[in-house]
Parts: C-alpha cells; sequence; structure tokens
C-alpha cells in the first residue's frame, strides 16, 4: 500500500508539473502550446549548466531557469503566439514547429546530456523499502504551485482580469481591462512554470534535447481532459491519470501504465467533451439554483 501511494502521489507530482503550465495558456488564451515541453528543457538546460559551470547552489539555478524561462516566453509570443489566441488548432500547429525548432537547438547546444546534478536530501526508509526525500519535496511542491494559483487567480486584482479575459475577452476590453497585457502576463506566468518544472525534475531525469518530450503527453492529455479552467480542471485530471497510470504500471509495467493512462483520457472526452472544467461547472450551477 505504501508503494501504490508513493507511486500515484509521484505520479500526479509530475503530471501536474507537466500540464499546469500549458493549462494556463490554454484557459487563457485558447492556445494549445505544444512548445510547453521545450520550455522544460531550456529550464533543466540552464539549470544544469549554471550548476556545474557556474557553481551556484541548485535553489539560485532554479531561479535563474525561471527568469530565462519567462524571458523566452515573451520573446516567442512576440514572434508567434500573439497571432493565435483562440485559435486552438492553427496554434498546435504552429507550436509543434516551434517545438521542432527549440528541440533542435537544444540538441546542437546540449550535445549528448547536459551535465548531472545529484539529488538534494538524501533516502529515508518506508518499511523495508527506501524513497528519495527529494521525490517528496517535489510532490508537496506541486500541490504548493495549485495552492498559489489559486490564491492569485481567486484573490488578487490580477486574477479577477484574468478570469474575466478568460470568460469574454470582448466585455473585458470593453470594460477598460488591457487585454494585451494580460495575455502577456499569462504567457510569462505560463513559461516560468515550465522553467521550474524542467528545473525541478532535471536532477531526476537526463537533460537532453529532447528532455521535454517525457512531459509533452502527460501535459496534453491532462490539459484537453481538463478543460478550460487551469486550476480545477488540471487537478482533477493529473489525480485521475495518476490513479490510472500509478495502478496499471505497478501490475502491468511502465508501457500499460501510459496506454491505460490514453485509453481513460479516450473515454473521459467522449464522456465529458467539456473536461472536468465543463463537469465542476455544471455542478457548481446547480448547487446555486438549489440554494
Amino acid at each position: 500500500m505504501i508503494q501504490m501511494l508513493y507511486n500515484f502521489l509521484e505520479s500526479f507530482a509530475y503530471i501536474a508539473f507537466a500540464a499546469v503550465g500549458m493549462s494556463v495558456i490554454y484557459g487563457m488564451t485558447g492556445i494549445t502550446n505544444m512548445a510547453q515541453g521545450e520550455f522544460l528543457m531550456i529550464g533543466a538546460t540552464i539549470c544544469c549548466f549554471t550548476v556545474n559551470y557556474l557553481k551556484v547552489p541548485f535553489a539560485l539555478a532554479v531561479l535563474m531557469s525561471v527568469a530565462g524561462t519567462a524571458v523566452l516566453g515573451v520573446l516567442i509570443d512576440r514572434l508567434v503566439l500573439k497571432r493565435l489566441y483562440n485559435r486552438p488548432g492553427d496554434s498546435l500547429i504552429c507550436t509543434y514547429g516551434v517545438s521542432l525548432a527549440l528541440m533542435q537547438i537544444g540538441t546542437i547546444v546540449i550535445g549528448t546530456a547536459a551535465p548531472s546534478i545529484s539529488a538534494p536530501f538524501g533516502l529515508v526508509e518506508l518499511g523495508s523499502r527506501s524513497y528519495a526525500v527529494y521525490k517528496f519535496f517535489l510532490i508537496g511542491l506541486s500541490l504548493l504551485i495549485f495552492f498559489a494559483l489559486y490564491m492569485i487567480f481567486n484573490r488578487s486584482r490580477f486574477g479577477l482580469y484574468a478570469r474575466a479575459t478568460m470568460q469574454r475577452r470582448d466585455i473585458a476590453n470593453s470594460l477598460g481591462i488591457n487585454v494585451n497585457k494580460m495575455n502577456i502576463l499569462i504567457i510569462v506566468l505560463a513559461s516560468a512554470l515550465g522553467g521550474l518544472a524542467g528545473a525541478m525534475y532535471a536532477p531526476t531525469i537526463s537533460v537532453t534535447g529532447a528532455y521535454g518530450s517525457n512531459f509533452i503527453t502527460h501535459a496534453f492529455v491532462a490539459v484537453i481532459i481538463g478543460g478550460a479552467n487551469p486550476l480545477v480542471g488540471t487537478f482533477i485530471a493529473a489525480m485521475v491519470l495518476a490513479v490510472v497510470e500509478s495502478s496499471m504500471s505497478y501490475m502491468f509495467g511502465a508501457f500499460f501504465g501510459r496506454i491505460g493512462m490514453l485509453v481513460v483520457a479516450i473515454m473521459i472526452i467522449r464522456i465529458l467533451p467539456d473536461g472536468f472544467s465543463g463537469l465542476a461547472e455544471r455542478l457548481s450551477a446547480k448547487h446555486l439554483i438549489r440554494k
């Protein structure tokens, strides 16, 4: 039971880190950003090189990764993404092209693999098994990110403007909200989240030019079944997919775990075309009507 619970939490953190940045962009701008995995790759690369060659502490390297990907996000938004708002199909194709270009650039810069980073904190024994403390740290951090985003989107003026922009862009613009500014800020936030995820997983996964491909399938599936709400939908999607993948992987192996996750995702899309976000909104509306 301890092993299954650990597998579930580890899988949840992995999916959450992979999907949260992509879901924020999709929910706010309607862009299906297939290049989000490469933001993770760039964040991991910055972290690895700064730790090994500049000899900075790991925590500072993570902050540098976040800042670097945020700046890159603004650059790509101005060059590509600003023409693709609310065009999910077109944005999927264009950002896939950006993904391929960044992947090749990453392969040229990194080579066979970036210098490795040792995972901090060591091991802890639970029962008859040893577990990496750093993995528990990642689990806790993934939950903290969701909490922080909840506070940002529901307890701040920025969050109020962001939710208004997400729901009715035209009305938000007519009420004086600078929609273009909100778009840039959302891109910066999503890019920074990608850099954070990439840097945090750099000690656990070999960093190559294809580093982002480790995450993009999980991110895409979670965003699609999660729906437009970047918090509720993504959180529920990560929970459901983590249950399926961790249990299937534990019983039949990692390959069947991923296959099971994709099959369940197809079933959920069939039953809930609007994803878990749509389900949550309908349940909330029914609750308000009953009151």
